[in-house]
């Protein structure tokens, strides 16, 4: 999973478990969540092939939104320039890439 590798990063060493912990909850809830919330979708639907449509319709509506607002907040420029003034170890760029 690469958000382990990306909190290892940027998160401070006292912080990382307990941010690794946060997120590992977090992404584990949607196992528990998903299929409840896609049958509850289906059998409130007319057919089942519309209940599926509907509930793969809002998934990508999810996601579309997700992506957004990631486009617009995640700033990893920024982020990397906060770090380097706090002092603290920033990765270093991808070889071939001019700053």
């Amino acid at each position: 999973m690469i958000s382990q590798a990306v909190v290892s990063e940027f998160v401070p060493v006292a912080q990382r478990g307990a941010v690794l912990a946060i997120g590992t909850a977090f992404i584990t809830s949607a196992g528990v969540l998903a299929p409840y919330v896609m049958g509850d979708i289906v059998e409130k639907a007319a057919t089942p092939v519309d209940g599926f449509f509907r509930g793969y319709t809002i998934i990508g509506a999810i996601m579309f939104a997700g992506g957004l607002i990631a486009m617009l907040f995640i700033q990893p420029e920024r982020e990397a320039e906060r770090l380097r003034q706090d002092g603290m170890r920033v990765p270093l760029p991808m070889p071939g890439l001019a700053r």
